[in-house]
């Protein structure tokens, strides 16, 4: 694959989108980035494709007006990588993808936690909430330690499948989750049995991944209540779970 700098990237995305032709693309803007980043990939007349290597599995993205052009450039990618394919529509056209050697793995669906922002007289009036918050104890959880990280990253990997999910490197766990406080455990006898990591960005809060391995729903409900409250403390608009 070719060194492409994020400016390139950029100038031929708005160079493609210039033709007006239909567009195949999972290709979203990258913020915080400078121009002179480095990325693997390739241009040709109508596409460009990168490589996302920021976690554990490296993945494809790409933006292209020529179907041909882009399951031969998606060919030729390395074997092992992923892509993921974002959607607003009940339904996807992704057969240009099988046809470049992909297969689906899993569809995921972003839930919108609306109980987040909810006062306790509101919440306990749904049955839908009352199992999770009248016996909640969120004493039992706490903040993640910079020394956790190394625990966090094997139970991610027990419990998730690195293609499906975006694992986060060891790395990424202590700079992005527990440094600014986005990990809750639940640590019995020194081991954590539990987590949550979340992630805060303007008014919102994105919940990343969430385990528990203690047996006990009321482990779960106290990472629940807990977040909540963080986000109620934050002032916080939205939970994407």
């Amino acid at each position: 694959m070719n060194t492409l700098t994020h400016q390139e990237i950029i100038e031929k995305v708005a160079d493609i989108k210039k033709s007006r032709s239909k567009i195949y693309s999972n290709y979203f803007p990258l913020v915080n980035i400078s121009g002179d980043t480095k990325f693997k990939g390739y241009i040709g007349t109508s596409t460009v494709i990168y490589i996302n290597d920021k976690n554990i599995v490296h993945r494809i993205v790409f933006f292209s007006s020529d179907r041909n052009e882009l399951i031969r450039m998606l060919k030729s990618c390395p074997e092992g990588f992923g892509l993921d394919f974002p959607s607003t529509a009940q339904t996807i056209e992704d057969d240009y993808l099988i046809e470049a050697g992909f297969h689906k793995v899993a569809i995921l669906q972003r839930l919108l936690f609306h109980d987040g922002t909810m006062q306790d007289e509101e919440l306990m009036q749904n049955d839908k909430y009352r199992a999770v918050y009248q016996d909640r104890n969120d004493a039992i959880v706490e903040y993640a330690m910079e020394s956790d990280a190394e625990e966090i990253f094997s139970i991610l990997q027990e419990v998730f499948d690195p293609y499906i999910d975006h694992l986060p490197t060891k790395e990424e766990i202590l700079e992005e989750f527990v440094k600014p406080k986005g990990m809750l455990v639940y640590r019995p006898d020194d081991r954590i049995l539990a987590l949550a990591g979340f992630l805060i960005k303007g008014k919102r809060m994105f919940w990343r991944y969430a385990i528990n391995n203690s047996g006990d729903y009321k482990v779960m409900s106290a990472l629940v209540v807990r977040s909540r409250d963080i986000a109620l403390e934050k002032n916080i608009k939205l939970i994407n779970i």
